[in-house]
C-alpha cells in the first residue's frame, strides 16, 4: 500500500497457509487464519510485473526501455550509456538483479554463501489446495504450490553435486525422486513430465550496497535463499527505502544511506540466522551430504558476517 501499487494485488491470489514435513516425520498444517499478519501470497511474476510498469507508468515516470552498457561520473552526476543513447541522472539505482553487471559497476565481487539450484516442472494435474506445500529429503527439499492455471508447480532445491550424483536435469529421473515424496502419493499426482527447467539460486550479497551516485536494491544487493520465500517483498521493501535514503539525501541529510546500508547489513544477518536454524535442524534427520555441505557454509558465513 505504500507503495501506491495495490493494483498489483490482482496479480497475486492468497495463500492459505504452509503443509510442510520440515523437522518432522508427517506433513503438518500452519492455516494463515491463525497468523496475525494475515495470509501470504502466491506472485504470478508476469501479471504482477506488469501491474507495477503499469503503475509507474501512471504516475507520469519518464519509462525507457533500454540497455544498460557502462556509467560514468560527470561531476555530481553520473551519464549512463544505453543502447538508445546517454542518460544523465542525479543517482543510479541498480536492480539488476543478481548479475555480474553490478559487480561490474561497483568494481566487487559477490560474496556467496551458497550456491544451489532450482529444478521444476509445471504438472497438468490441478491442485485445488491453495497452499504451500514442502517437503525436505536426503538430497534437497520440495516444495509445490499452485500456478495461474491452478495448476501444480512443482520444485525441488538441491545442489550441482547432488544434482549431478542423481541425474535431476532428466524428467525421468527427476520425476522418479518426486514420484517417491510422501507429498506425491498425498496429492495423488500420476504423470510424466517431458522438461525440467533448472536455474542457478543461493545466497550471496554486495559488501557494499551504497556508493558514489549509487545504491543496489533487491538480488543485485541480497539475493536470498528461496527457504526464506521472501525475494519479492524484500526486493519491494528495500526500493522503497532506498527511494526514501535517496530523496533525504538530495535534501541534504547526510546519514540517510548509512541507514538504508544498516538495514540490508541487518536483513542479511538474520536471515543467515534463522537460514542457519532451519538447516541444522534437519541436517539430525538426514544421512546425505547435502545438508552438511549447507550447515558447514552457513556456519562460516555467520562468522565472516558478525566478524570485523
Amino acid at each position: 500500500m505504500s507503495l501506491g501499487a495495490a493494483s498489483a494485488l490482482s496479480a497475486c491470489e492468497p495463500c492459505f497457509g504452509i503443509s510442510s514435513s520440515w523437522g518432522r516425520s508427517a506433513q503438518a498444517l500452519a492455516p494463515s487464519i491463525f497468523n496475525p499478519a494475515g495470509h501470504a501470497w502466491f506472485v504470478h511474476r508476469d501479471k504482477f510485473d506488469a501491474e507495477l510498469r503499469y503503475n509507474v507508468r501512471s504516475a507520469d515516470a519518464n519509462w525507457i526501455e533500454a540497455l544498460a552498457e557502462d556509467v560514468i561520473y560527470e561531476g555530481p552526476d553520473l551519464l549512463l550509456s544505453t543502447t538508445v543513447g546517454p542518460i544523465r541522472a542525479h543517482r543510479l539505482v541498480i536492480a539488476t538483479g543478481a548479475s555480474n553487471w553490478a559487480t561490474h559497476f561497483t568494481g566487487q565481487q559477490r560474496t556467496t554463501r551458497d550456491n544451489m539450484l532450482a529444478l521444476w516442472a509445471t504438472l497438468d494435474t490441478p491442485l485445488e489446495a491453495r497452499l504451500l506445500f514442502s517437503e525436505p529429503s536426503d538430497y534437497g527439499w520440495w516444495y509445490l504450490c499452485p500456478n495461474r492455471m491452478g495448476r501444480a508447480m512443482v520444485c525441488l532445491v538441491t545442489d550441482t553435486e547432488a544434482a549431478r550424483k542423481f541425474g535431476f536435469v532428466e524428467p525421468r529421473r527427476w520425476m522418479e525422486r518426486f514420484s517417491s515424496t510422501n507429498l506425491f502419493s498425498q496429492l495423488k499426482f500420476g504423470q510424466s513430465i517431458e522438461n525440467v527447467h533448472a536455474t542457478a539460486i543461493g545466497f550471496s550479497f554486495l559488501k557494499a550496497r551504497h556508493g558514489n551516485g549509487w545504491c543496489a536494491i533487491g538480488d543485485a544487493a541480497v539475493k536470498m535463499d528461496p527457504l526464506g520465500s521472501c525475494g519479492t517483498m524484500t526486493a519491494l521493501d528495500a526500493g522503497r527505502r532506498a527511494a526514501i535514503a535517496i530523496a533525504n539525501q538530495l535534501a541534504g541529510d547526510a546519514h540517510s544511506m548509512g541507514a538504508y546500508e544498516n538495514w540490508i547489513e541487518n536483513l542479511i544477518r538474520e536471515f543467515n540466522r534463522q537460514r542457519q536454524i532451519q538447516y541444522l535442524n534437519e541436517q539430525s534427520n538426514r544421512s546425505l551430504g547435502f545438508w552438511t555441505r549447507r550447515t558447514a557454509q552457513g556456519i562460516v558465513g555467520e562468522l565472516a558476517i558478525t566478524t570485523k
